[in-house]
């Protein structure tokens, strides 16, 4: 995944330039067709009013999303299919819809009753505080966890910096905390420090919080939701945030699925990556999905077939990266590698501290309308490509570089 260096002048190729201006494509490919009409059984989960033990009809619902989940599994293999119907609240779960073994074609749904009211957290809160000795501003609390330090990207990556390769996250009344990996460092408030050898965990707040009844909430999860090996789902409606991704993993993560749906989700606010589709996957759609503010790339992509994005938005994602100065590699609001059949009517990508997207080596028939890239650190790369890789009525502004293409053949691009 190799993004190179990006070089300090700005490699743009204007796609208004030149013989790259052969013709504009409207071809749309495959994409995600699931019927959820041969879904015939229907779960409710209420965590506030649920147990797991009752039956998941509306009027005893489940309490965890996990347990409709395995029971949707269930049906599926004995030929039903379900949709699961969450109801508003915060559910700290990871969830895992794995069909496996004699999984059958049947489909299944997992959707939030209200879209947007349901939230999977992968944080937990954190209440017990104590005024630290050295400093009266700074709180501590017990550290169970020995995570260490994340695995560096190989194959050539650059250097990362060891705040690159941590996953905490620290947040305290809904705002990120930013992590610094000295006690001594911790110079002003709004920082937490991770000491894994007391056991300790050094947090200096926002001035004028009450740490003993304020919101304060630590990552625990390393995901929110993975659809492994999973055919025809559909997620609606959903948040997913807070999970302690390493750089190179991701808060929601579909593993060889296919005819895989996401509408109207949104991912945010995770030490990683916010959505990663993985090989071998065929016929995934974006529809009104959101991923921003994420430690890493906002959406990620790997050998992945037939996509249609659909008013796709991506923001502010990198933060972690950007700590250590880790821009170019394996990072965008959207970083897709080896993808093959793809359409983007409606992509917007601001703010992100990286590129707004990234296509990185072998990515082939790219059909892009209606793109915007404002105010993102990097301009757009395409790198080592085949192509084509049409663009129309898109709008690239306001980045450090300007579009670079970079050892890329058979563009045939319009601006």
């Amino acid at each position: 995944m190799n993004a190179g260096r990006v070089q300090k002048e700005t490699e743009v190729r204007s796609f208004a330039v030149a013989a790259a201006l052969v013709f504009l494509s409207t071809v749309a490919f495959a994409q995600a067709v699931v019927n959820e009409n041969l879904e015939t059984a229907s779960i409710y989960v209420n965590g506030t009013i649920g147990n797991d033990s009752n039956p998941g009809t509306q009027q005893a619902p489940l309490q965890t999303i996990g347990a409709a989940s395995a029971i949707a599994i269930s049906n599926n293999k004995a030929g039903i299919g379900t949709q699961i119907n969450v109801n508003p609240g915060t559910y700290r779960e990871s969830i895992t819809l794995q069909e496996g073994a004699n999984a059958t074609t049947l489909p299944i749904t997992l959707q939030a009753v209200t879209t947007g009211t349901v939230t999977v957290n992968g944080a937990i809160p954190y209440t017990s505080w104590n005024v630290y000795n050295g400093n009266p501003n700074i709180y501590t609390s017990p550290w169970p966890n020995q995570w260490g330090f994340c695995a560096a990207d190989g194959g050539g990556a650059p250097l990362e910096e060891p705040i690159v390769l941590r996953r905490e996250m620290v947040l305290v009344n809904g705002a990120n905390m930013t992590q610094v990996l000295a006690l001594s460092s911790m110079v002003y408030p709004g920082t937490f420090f991770v000491d894994e050898t007391s056991g300790l965990l050094y947090v200096w707040p926002p001035s004028g919080t009450n740490m003993y009844s304020g919101d304060v909430e630590v990552a625990n999860q390393a995901s929110t939701l993975t659809i492994q090996s999973a055919n025809n789902v559909v997620v609606r409606g959903l948040n997913f945030t807070h999970a302690s991704s390493c750089h190179g993993e991701s808060s929601v993560n579909v593993n060889g699925s296919n005819n895989v749906l996401l509408d109207t989700v949104n991912s945010s606010w995770n030490a990683g990556q916010g959505i990663a589709i993985n090989y071998p996957s065929v016929g995934i759609t974006y529809l009104n999905t959101t991923t921003n503010h994420n430690g890493a790339a906002g959406f990620q992509m790997f050998q992945v077939e037939n996509v249609l994005w659909q008013n796709v938005f991506t923001s502010y994602n990198n933060w972690r990266g950007a700590q250590g100065v880790f821009y170019v590699w394996n990072g965008g609001g959207a970083h897709v590698f080896s993808d093959h059949n793809e359409t983007y009517n409606g992509f917007t990508a601001t703010y992100n501290q990286t590129f707004p997207l990234h296509w990185d080596t072998d990515d082939i028939n790219i059909n892009v309308t209606n793109m915007y890239a404002s105010q993102n650190f990097l301009g757009l790369l395409d790198e080592k490509n085949q192509g084509p890789i049409t663009i129309a009525n898109s709008t690239f502004c306001n980045a450090l570089t300007g579009i670079s293409i970079r050892n890329s053949t058979d563009r045939k691009s319009v601006v």
